[in-house]
C-alpha cells in the first residue's frame, strides 16, 4: 500500500509563507533520471490509501500524462507551481563547459573570483569535505552560515541540523555519497553548498552565504569552484538544480526541462475550497509583482524584506 505523508500546501505572500494547509498524500518524487526516461506515469500510485487526501508529484515534466487520476470526476488535479528544473551536463571538461557561456559571462565570473581572492588577502581559502570523520566538522561550520542566511530566517529552508540529518551525512559519506563544500574569509565560513549524489547525479540540496559578505559574491564564487573537480569525476553525469527557479540555477547550467507540483486531491467541497483560496492569493500576488516591477521598487522591496527577516 501507498504510504502517506504529511505535505503542506503552502499560502505564499512573496517569499514569506503566511500559512500551511497539512495534507495526507501519496508523494511521488521525480528524478532527473526519470525526467529523461518516462513516456507517462499514467497509472502509477493510483490507490489512495484510507485517510489519504490525494496525491503530490514534485517537480513532475509537464509533458507527461496523469489522465486516469485527473480525468474521472473523482479527483481535483492543481497544479501549484510551474519552473524550469535546470541542470549541468558534467560529460564534458570544466573549460568546455565555461566556453558555453558568453565571453561577457566568462569575464564576470573570473571577475568576482579573482575580487574575492584579493579581498581575502591573495589566498583563496575553500574545501570540499568527503570522509565521514569529517563531517561532523562541516555540518557545525555550515550550520554557522546557515544561521545567517535569509533562507533559514525567512523561509525555514536553512541547512538541517538534527542527529538524523547528521546521521545521514555520514552514513552517506561512509559511501562516498556527498560533498560538503565550504568557502571561508580567513579561518571564518562564510558560503557552503551541501550536494549528496544519487546514481550518478549531483544533487543541488542546499547553499547559502553570509550576508554581510553578499558584495562579494560568496555563493557565485563556491559555485565555481566546485565545478571544476565535479567535472574530473568520470562517474558523475548530472549535476541536478532540483525543484524551483532561481538567477544563479539558471546562469550555472546548461539545460533545462519545464516541471510542475501538481497535487490531485479527492474531489470534496473542502479540498475544491482551499484550491480555490490558493489560486486566488497566488494571482493576487502575481499582479502586485507586476506592479512592483512596473514601479522599479520590486528589488528593493525584497531586499528590505530580507534584510529585517
Amino acid at each position: 500500500m501507498n504510504a502517506l505523508t504529511q505535505i503542506p500546501l503552502k499560502f505564499w505572500l512573496g517569499e514569506k509563507v503566511v500559512f500551511k494547509k497539512w495534507l495526507s498524500l501519496v508523494v511521488r518524487d521525480f528524478s532527473l533520471q526519470e525526467i529523461f526516461t518516462l513516456p507517462t506515469v499514467s497509472g502509477e500510485s493510483s490507490v489512495l490509501p484510507p485517510g489519504g487526501d490525494g496525491f503530490f508529484y514534485r517537480s513532475m515534466p509537464d509533458h507527461l500524462a496523469l489522465d486516469d487520476l485527473t480525468q474521472n470526476g473523482e479527483m481535483i488535479p492543481y497544479i501549484s507551481a510551474r519552473y524550469n528544473r535546470y541542470y549541468i551536463d558534467l560529460s564534458g571538461d570544466f573549460q568546455g563547459y565555461l566556453d558555453h557561456f558568453s565571453s561577457k559571462s566568462r569575464a564576470t565570473l573570473r571577475r568576482k573570483v579573482r575580487a574575492f581572492a584579493e579581498f581575502s588577502g591573495g589566498e583563496m581559502h575553500w574545501r570540499i569535505y568527503q570522509k565521514p570523520e569529517e563531517m561532523v566538522e562541516y555540518l557545525q561550520l555550515a550550520r554557522c552560515v546557515s544561521q545567517q542566511t535569509y533562507q533559514e530566517r525567512l523561509l525555514h529552508a536553512g541547512l538541517p541540523s538534527s542527529a538524523a540529518f547528521q546521521e545521514e551525512v555520514i552514513a552517506l559519506a561512509h559511501q562516498g555519497l556527498i560533498w560538503g563544500c565550504l568557502l571561508f574569509y580567513h579561518a571564518r565560513p562564510i558560503a557552503f553548498l551541501h550536494l549528496p549524489i544519487q546514481e550518478g547525479v549531483v544533487m543541488y540540496h542546499y547553499l547559502g552565504y553570509d550576508p554581510q559578505f553578499s558584495r562579494w559574491s560568496p555563493g557565485t564564487v563556491l559555485q565555481y569552484l566546485v565545478l571544476e573537480p565535479l567535472f574530473a569525476q568520470s562517474s558523475l553525469r548530472w549535476f541536478d538544480f532540483t525543484q524551483g527557479e532561481g538567477a544563479h540555477k539558471q546562469f550555472f547550467s546548461t539545460h533545462h526541462t519545464p516541471c510542475v507540483d501538481l497535487f490531485v486531491l479527492r474531489a470534496t467541497l473542502k479540498h475544491r475550497m482551499w484550491v480555490h483560496l490558493h489560486w486566488g492569493l497566488d494571482r493576487m500576488v502575481t499582479q502586485l509583482v507586476h506592479l512592483l516591477e512596473r514601479w522599479g521598487v520590486k528589488t528593493r522591496i525584497k531586499r528590505l524584506i530580507r534584510m529585517h527577516a
